[in-house]
């Protein structure tokens, strides 16, 4: 496009310049610098003129152009005198930022050709070694206290089982043992302490406490104490248990005491009562229950030998008096077990009573050395061996006598040692 007449810089200047000649206008502008500057020296003069110099009409005024075109021609040899500049890069933003990017001119004849400076390398700069850093020591990090874990509820478990009571027992006497009776595998005799496992090889029956119990042929039983209360503990099989006296009898696995004669069943599966059992298992057990009832024991314990040493009686006499801790009855159906440590051939045993005062006696033999067992029964008493009077059914047992005669023939005894009394009721 070639340079645009004054009239049309001038409508562009103030405005009135129509849109299709503006786009032309402003193209031709990109590339020429002399209308470019043209452009900004009228834009100065007409602000300038309208400051001062209220215009009457819109429009190009001749002084303008001419003041305008004196300008663009001392600036465009000025320009010409000046080293072509390097266009700038475009940033893309536009043909209005192409506006004032300066176009190269060519040199004309007779012109002074001004050289621009000869580029200059770049020397790089040297290396610099980094200055070692020191490691750093992050230094011990503070502990982390766990996160509370809100407390989980275990999942219920089934009810167990109730635990048997501890192996360790207390000692508990057994009593009018009928059958052969089996602690931890050894046998007991009657009036013998137990703390273990019983069982019994052919089935047997005892007392414990006054209470009746008996046990089969394969039935492994134990027996504890809860305060005044017989606990029994059956493993395997039944156990038949008749409650006596004042004190209860309880089976493991059950708080109420059993109220009558029932069979304990073996691995706490329950109680029946004897009613509720057949005739022919009543019958069974009765053959095993004891055929005796002891009504006074006494082993002892707080002599001073753990027995009762007999004394000189005066004469040739040695012999010991028992005073029983309660009055007992005289009945035809009485024994006396007694366990005897002598030389001696026989044993005098005698029978106080009340009001009385030479026993009721009877002669028993002994055999052998060592502590051994004798029983002397009612019918084994006699009124010849102190010609005393004979008793009547009922009269009051105060106490028991123990004798041995050192000039007997045939025996050289000088002393009598007696344990583990029990007076006793025959069924």
């Amino acid at each position: 496009m070639t340079c645009p007449d004054p009239e049309t810089i001038a409508q562009h200047v103030e405005g009135s310049l129509p849109e299709f000649g503006r786009e032309a206008l402003m193209e031709h502008l990109g590339s020429c610098d002399a209308c470019r500057e043209a452009v900004l020296l009228l834009s100065v003069e007409t602000r300038a003129s309208e400051r001062h110099i209220p215009l009457r009409r819109k429009g190009f005024t001749w002084g303008g152009w001419i003041a305008a075109a004196a300008v663009l021609a001392a600036c465009g040899l000025v320009w010409k005198s000046l080293p072509p500049r390097k266009p700038a890069p475009s940033n893309g933003e536009g043909r209005l930022t192409q506006i004032f990017e300066p176009k190269p001119v060519e040199a004309k004849p007779g012109s002074v050709d001004v050289k621009p400076p000869a580029p200059v390398d770049p020397k790089p700069d040297p290396p610099v070694d980094p200055v070692p850093q020191p490691p750093t020591d992050p230094g011990p990090r503070p502990p982390v206290e766990p996160v509370p874990q809100p407390p989980v509820d275990p999942a219920p478990k089934p009810p167990a089982d109730p635990a048997p009571p501890t192996r360790a027992l207390a000692s508990i006497r057994l009593l009018d043992i009928q059958g052969k009776l089996l602690c931890d595998g050894k046998a007991i005799v009657d009036g013998a302490t137990a703390s273990g496992t019983l069982t019994a090889p052919e089935g047997a029956g005892f007392r414990v406490d006054g209470h009746v119990l008996a046990i089969a042929k394969g039935v492994r039983l134990t027996l504890a104490r809860d305060g005044d209360a017989l606990t029994v503990d059956v493993e395997t099989g039944d156990v038949y248990v008749e409650p006596h006296g004042t004190s209860a009898v309880r089976a493991v696995g059950r708080e109420a005491p059993l109220a009558g004669p029932s069979f304990v069943n073996g691995g706490y599966k329950g109680v029946l009562s004897v009613q509720a059992a057949s005739e022919s298992k009543r019958k069974a057990w009765t053959k095993l229950l004891p055929v005796r009832q002891t009504v006074v024991f006494e082993d002892f314990a707080v002599a001073k030998d753990g027995f009762e040493r007999a004394t000189a009686q005066g004469g040739s006499i040695v012999g010991a008096r028992v005073t029983l801790p309660a009055t007992v009855d005289w009945s035809k159906r009485l024994s006396v077990r007694i366990r005897v440590r002598t030389a001696a051939r026989t044993v005098q045993v005698g029978v106080l009573f009340r009001d009385r005062v030479t026993p009721w006696a009877a002669m028993a033999t002994t055999t052998g050395d060592g502590w051994r067992d004798i029983l002397v029964r009612a019918s084994d008493f006699s009124a010849g061996p102190t010609g005393a009077a004979s008793p009547a059914e009922g009269d009051d047992i105060a106490g028991l006598t123990f004798s041995i005669n050192t000039q007997e023939p045939g025996s050289s005894a000088a002393s009598l040692d007696i344990d583990d009394l029990a007076l006793s009721l025959e069924e």
